[in-house]
């Protein structure tokens, strides 16, 4: 895969996951869909002893053989850490229903003060 491939795969994946085209299982903190039998798992891990952040984006065949991998730190590939970390956030959000929830809550809020 090309690194415009990359792109390009990740900014559809973030608007397929807005939409609600791609739905997300949630595993512990990681995430995996599917599409036409092929998976992506999307992690996110911490590393305390550097204190460095890293985000990995795995591809895996329709036999569940993984064939491609990318993982990004924060400190090394900035910029694709920085896609990596807002496709996780996206789909986070939309699993958890989080800005959804936020704006109930502040609509709320607001009715009663």
């Amino acid at each position: 895969m090309t690194p415009a491939q990359y792109a390009s795969m990740i900014e559809m994946l973030i608007k397929a996951t807005q939409s609600e085209k791609l739905i997300w299982e949630d595993y512990d903190g990681d995430f995996s869909t599917k599409i036409d039998g092929c998976s992506l798992l999307i992690s996110s891990s911490y590393d305390f002893s550097v204190n460095i952040s890293t985000y990995t984006l795995k591809m895996y065949n329709k036999k569940g053989v993984e064939f491609e991998s990318f993982s990004y730190s924060e400190n090394i590939d900035i910029h694709e850490y920085q896609q990596l970390n807002r496709l996780y956030n996206v789909i986070r959000d939309k699993y958890y229903r989080i800005t959804e929830s936020e704006n109930t809550i502040l609509q709320n809020l607001e009715k009663m003060t």
